[in-house]
């Protein structure tokens, strides 16, 4: 304020006159400065933005999110800016909790929390990630059973992510923004006893907000081993017996022994079968199992005669 003014006086001899001003400034404050109270103040402040990444971590170039709203011990209120900045000034030393409040028609989740507590002076980023799409696979055998411990790769034109299968074959990544997307499953990540060549890359087109479905076929290396012998009475012990027919049903496949009176059938599925080994002069009739599992089974006949 200011003010202004002339005193005039008149004496005997003379009227003198005496111009005076006067400016007053006042000030305002809705607490004791920190000054005169001795007690330390500050700001809280961040930036509320579209966690794109789903890493809570802000970096530029990532969206902001304006308007919304955030409570400061629940008494003080503001919205983010244009920036998705919000601020807090001459917040009194010590804890203070914050929360976000959003809502929006599309699923979303914070990706780190929505209320929490902080000091003065620090700044608090809130990231919210929308639903975006989702990646489901599974990697079994011919038999139907899950393959683990398969390293997955996923990778888009600005994402590429790794997974694993589990105990049931199931692999899933989340996160996933819309586009085409390659999976591939790490040959060097197999376990033993499967075949690879048709593991071939599969190319799956995702939408926000979709679910994405891809299966691998392994098949599994099983095989049917085993050695007929018959008992010999020159040296009185059993001997290799070549040129037996061995049949195993029934799939209907058929061979006979070598030389060492071995027999091999590869590349089998799994399930119980019926091995049948010699001629109706002497025929041995045994069941076998085969599991869903990578594996060999060997089973040794011996005939009654030559």
């Amino acid at each position: 304020s200011g003010s202004f003014s002339v005193l005039h006086l008149v004496t005997t001899s003379q009227a003198q006159y005496y111009p005076q001003a006067q400016i007053a400034l006042r000030r305002n404050f809705s607490t004791l400065p920190a000054l005169l109270s001795g007690y330390k103040s500050g700001i809280v402040s961040g930036t509320v933005f579209e966690d794109e990444e789903g890493q809570g971590k802000f970096r530029k170039g990532l969206p902001e999110l304006a308007g919304l709203e955030v409570i400061l011990d629940n008494t003080q209120r503001t919205e983010t800016d244009a920036h998705g900045f919000y601020i807090f000034r001459r917040v009194a030393e010590g804890q203070h909790s914050v929360e976000v409040r959003f809502q929006s028609s599309k699923p979303f989740w914070f990706t780190g929390p929505s209320k929490f507590v902080t000091n003065i002076n620090q700044e608090r980023n809130i990231g919210i990630r929308f639903a975006a799409a989702e990646l489901v696979g599974y990697l079994k055998n011919d038999a139907g059973s899950g393959v683990e411990g398969a390293h997955v790769l996923v990778a888009g034109k600005n994402q590429r992510l790794d997974t694993q299968s589990d105990a049931g074959g199931r692999f899933s990544v989340t996160g996933l923004s819309a586009g085409e997307y390659d999976v591939t499953i790490d040959p060097n990540s197999l376990p033993a006893g499967y075949m690879a060549d048709s593991l071939k890359p599969q190319r799956i087109s995702i939408e926000n907000g979709t679910l994405g479905n891809v299966n691998f076929l392994l098949t599994a290396f099983r095989s049917l081993r085993g050695q007929v012998t018959t008992y010999d009475t020159i040296p009185g012990k059993y001997v290799p017996a070549p040129g037996v027919p061995v049949e195993l049903g029934p799939l209907a496949r058929r061979t006979t022994t070598n030389s060492a009176g071995k027999f091999d059938f590869q590349d089998l599925p799994a399930g119980e079968f019926t091995l049948i080994v010699g001629t109706e002069d002497a025929k041995v009739i045994r069941s076998v199992s085969l599991s869903p599992e990578p594996g060999s089974v060997r089973v040794d006949i011996k005939l009654a005669h030559p």
